[in-house]
């Protein structure tokens, strides 16, 4: 009868020292994490985000709680990690781009989903779009910028190039204004733009419409204005009215 109850209790006491040679057995510990896709953020960064263990049973590892750990950078959009037997994690990262210089207090480089990347305090700023917000707000790097001009689907950058339609202008400026419209300055000899912060797709649609229909000096106007729905408004240069065409 002795013998029954013991049996049990030294199974499991061998199990329990089984798995705990198995977790610090040097058959199946991470000693390398190899990074692919980075160039903004080094392997090094990444590897150290991750935040491993000393001797690290690779099999034991919850590869989804790693790249969140991966994610926390601001440069990383997305990360994935798949485990190499028996030593490697291999870590692919996408990478935020910068899309614009965040004005206010600090300069900060800020991506097209808002994602503050890196401060520029006391250093050049890239030629990339200023953006100024209306009301002045402290940020830090990493924190998410929660402004109508950064989208959801950042249609205002990424299609931005089709509908100047590779003229090679570019954006200088951005900003809001007290209604809550956001207007965009191009390059010089260019209007700019007026625009509602919702629906920029069919707005640039209607513009475009617009433009396959009229023959435009673009230096004789001041700005366009496709706030309102079915309408688009040029205003010419140094004169008043409403403006020069509709779509």
């Amino acid at each position: 009868m002795l013998f029954l109850l013991v049996l049990p209790l030294l199974g499991a006491g061998i199990a329990s020292w089984s798995y705990k040679q198995f977790c610090t057995s040097p058959l199946f510990r991470v000693e390398a994490v190899q990074v692919e896709r980075c160039s903004q953020v080094s392997p090094q960064e990444v590897s150290n985000s991750l935040s491993l263990e000393p001797n690290a049973n690779i099999l034991l590892l919850d590869l989804s709680e790693l790249a969140g750990r991966a994610r926390r950078n601001p440069w990383v959009q997305e990360a994935s990690i798949r485990r190499l037997l028996p030593h490697t994690l291999l870590v692919k990262v996408v990478e935020r781009r910068p899309a614009g210089v965040l004005l206010g207090g600090d300069p900060f480089l800020v991506s097209e989903d808002g994602m503050i990347l890196a401060s520029l305090k006391g250093q050049d700023s890239p030629k990339l779009p200023l953006i100024r917000l209306e009301d002045e707000r402290s940020f830090q790097v990493g924190d998410t910028v929660r402004s109508a001009m950064f989208q959801r689907d950042c249609y205002l950058w990424r299609g931005f190039s089709q509908f100047l339609k590779g003229a090679g202008r570019q954006i200088r400026e951005i900003y809001e204004t007290k209604d809550g419209s956001l207007q965009v300055k191009l390059d010089q000899g260019m209007p700019s733009l007026k625009l509602r912060p919702e629906s920029l797709e069919e707005q640039f649609a209607r513009m475009g419409k617009v433009l396959s229909r009229h023959s435009i000096d673009w230096a004789s106007v001041e700005y366009v204005d496709l706030r309102f729905s079915g309408r688009v408004i040029l205003k010419p240069t140094g004169k008043g009215g409403e403006g020069l065409g509709k779509g």
